[in-house]
């Protein structure tokens, strides 16, 4: 194989067409590069009857199998076949145009996205379409291409572009998505929106962008389990998220999720001195009850010491102002039952010197 070699014409049975043509990508290249690329494919391609489009056992077609080694000259005969299948699926059920994203092959995708008959919208086996796999893999050259589609799907149901770029930290990708107005950008995945994701993994970024998308974010969305973006970034120790959630005035700050516990009560169970102290310097930490129920999930003395103080604090000043409430209920009270004796005793030298 290292030397030249020459291409000879020999009589083969349409079975036997059909296989070589499949293993084509394989042997049509020389390997010293002395120019006899192609041959293979060509002579076979002009065979006539011969069935382009044609499965193997596994389901791959010809076109599959040249996307997934790269051999753009033999796609590209394939291509320029008029009985050429496009949306062939192979091996997990992935397309010719999956194989050449997966493998970031934007010349392939090139002249795949250019046929009309081509179907980027396809699943493969898990339901991740090229989009999916673009999002994913952060390849932004390759999203706007697929992009120049009138046709495509930006919200896949069972692998949402817009989740996966933002549970791998591509900023860009994010941008890029969301910067179109139909791009849903609560969409969930394994019961997790993008918000939640981009929390847990820590990318500042990604939730800050998504966050500022105003109300097309629904920040206090949550889980099978009840938990927001606040129960998350609170639990997970994210101070920096959680000044983001704070800042935002929709923030449902003393929600609870399945089991009764507030943000504040999972950053002191988990240990989260910082967020626990951020929490309680705003005006809405300043829960009694709140304080109350963080403090006996507290799991360190430096925490429970620290709600200790915000309870005196805030229990004194919640107490004065229940006090104060009680003695202007009192007063009212006393001026309510003291006034009609005194209309009554204000009546009765009238009703005497009447009856006088």
């Amino acid at each position: 194989m290292a030397g030249q070699w020459n291409v000879s014409r020999i009589p083969l049975p349409p079975t036997r067409v059909q296989t070589c043509l499949e293993l084509s990508p394989y042997c049509a290249l020389d390997p010293a590069g002395q120019g006899h690329k192609g041959n293979v494919p060509k002579l076979l391609l002009s065979r006539c009857g011969i069935e382009i489009a044609a499965s193997d056992n596994v389901g791959a077609t010809p076109l599959c199998a040249a996307a997934r080694k790269d051999h753009r000259f033999v796609a590209l005969q394939i291509l320029a076949e008029k009985s050429a299948n496009l949306n062939g699926r192979c091996l997990g059920q992935k397309t010719a145009l999956h194989l050449v994203v997966e493998g970031r092959n934007i010349r392939l995708a090139c002249l795949l996205v250019d046929m009309d008959s081509l179907d980027q919208n396809i699943g493969d086996e898990q339901g991740w379409t090229a989009l999916s796999y673009a999002a994913g893999q952060g390849d932004l050259r390759i999203l706007e291409l697929l992009l120049t589609r009138s046709d495509l799907e930006l919200n896949v149901p069972h692998a949402p572009p817009i989740y996966l770029a933002a549970d791998r930290g591509h900023l860009e990708v994010v941008r890029r998505l969301v910067s179109l107005e139909v791009v849903d950008a609560n969409q969930p995945y394994w019961d997790k929106s993008p918000i939640f994701i981009a929390i847990e993994i820590g990318s500042h970024g990604v939730a800050k962008l998504l966050l500022e998308q105003g109300s097309r974010q629904d920040v206090n969305a949550k889980t099978s389990l009840g938990d927001t973006a606040l129960h998350i970034a609170a639990s997970y120790g994210n101070l920096d998220i959680v000044k983001l959630l704070l800042q935002d005035d929709r923030l449902d700050f003393a929600g609870t999720n399945r089991y009764g516990e507030s943000a504040l009560r999972l950053a002191a169970r988990n240990g989260k001195e910082h967020v626990v102290r951020s929490l309680c310097r705003d005006h809405r930490g300043r829960d009694i009850y709140h304080l109350r129920s963080a403090m006996e999930a507290a799991s360190n003395p430096r925490i429970l010491y620290f709600l200790q103080g915000q309870l005196m604090k805030h229990g004194v000043e919640h107490g004065v102002r229940r006090s104060a409430r009680l003695a202007r209920g009192s007063s009212q009270v006393l001026e309510s039952r003291t006034r009609p004796s005194l209309r009554r005793s204000a009546r009765l030298p009238e009703s005497r010197v009447s009856g006088s």
